[in-house]
């Protein structure tokens, strides 16, 4: 599922972006500050996210997330101090709020009703694989190789998150506005036949 890569990236921003601090020499109160404005950016754009999803599709908000998180991983090897890091980390932000709630949103409107819990239960574990693989994969590598290729790693996996939502996931907004319709009709039907039976 696209949740996985799209996981890996959000999280490899908690560990990329701290590490790039103490890699600048900053002080860990600047990196802290930083961090902040990175997650007061992520929740300033919530109702941006839901607002999208709402009215121009799931894939709307989705896919420029997961675009979003990968330039902000390509912006981080590019920090000379701490003016450039926080760029980066409000980038992060912007990218990570635009798809608050996309990952639930869409596993509730792709489940099958026949075995929604089975699907459900894959698609979430689909997700935490990619939460826990995140800081493990970006520690490895920045430990085999450099902090900046890890970064690059980190945006390849939301570049491909952003391309299998492109290609391989439907829009699923349409359903569901269809879906109501129907119920809300079944429910004035109702109630016209027991209005004609009293």
């Amino acid at each position: 599922a696209f949740t996985m890569p799209l996981a890996l990236a959000r999280e490899a921003r908690h560990v990329l972006v701290p590490l790039f601090g103490e890699a600048l020499g900053l002080p860990q109160s600047t990196i802290g500050v930083i961090s902040s404005l990175g997650y007061l950016v992520d929740a300033a754009v919530f109702p941006l996210s839901g607002a999208i999803m709402d009215r121009y599709g799931r894939r709307h908000a989705g896919i420029p997330s997961c675009l979003g998180l990968a330039a902000a991983m390509g912006l981080l090897p590019l920090a000379r101090d701490a003016r450039g890091l926080a760029l980066a980390a409000a980038a992060a932000g912007l990218g990570n709020g635009l798809s608050a709630g996309l990952v639930v949103t869409m596993g509730a409107d792709l489940a099958p009703a026949a075995y929604r819990p089975k699907f459900l239960a894959v698609y979430r574990l689909m997700g935490d694989l990619g939460n826990a693989l995140g800081p493990i994969t970006v520690g490895a590598v920045a430990e085999a190789s450099s902090l900046r290729v890890a970064c690059y790693v980190a945006g390849a996996a939301g570049t491909a998150a952003a391309a299998w939502m492109a290609v391989g996931v439907p829009e699923t907004r349409d359903a569901k506005v269809d879906e109501a319709a129907e119920e809300g009709i079944g429910l004035l039907d109702a109630a016209d036949d027991d209005e004609a039976k009293l």
